[in-house]
């Protein structure tokens, strides 16, 4: 599986015309409702939930969307469609994804810290 994790900070402040205050403070909400989606996705997969693992891939690509993190978007999009369709493979996408989502939080902390 392709590296997912690589956050862009010059890419969000494109998308909000250079606005670091809040590009900052979208990165804070973004940590905070986004804090627990890879447990949470571990657990659903450990269950072999699919509708949980497709509303959680879904809310995984909406943050990855407005972080502009287009490789996490594509990872998630995939893992929330193979789990639409209750493909088994789907659990093993999932848990990529969740790992991937935990390397992408800890560069947005970073980021949200104020380090570029």
């Amino acid at each position: 599986m392709a590296d997912y994790r690589t956050f862009d900070w010059h890419a969000l402040l494109a998308k909000f015309e250079g606005d670091e205050d809040f590009a900052r403070a979208l990165l804070g909400v973004a940590l905070r409702s986004s804090a627990s989606l890879p447990t949470d996705l571990r657990n659903a997969c450990v269950a072999a939930d699919y509708p949980a693992l497709a509303r959680l891939a879904h809310k995984v690509k909406g943050t990855a969307g407005d972080l502009v993190a287009a490789g996490l978007l594509v990872c998630a999009r995939d893992a929330e469609l193979a789990a639409r369709e209750a493909d088994p493979a789907s659990i093993d996408m999932n848990l990529a994804l969740a790992d991937a989502l935990d390397a992408f939080l800890a560069e947005v902390r970073t980021a949200a810290a104020g380090a570029d």
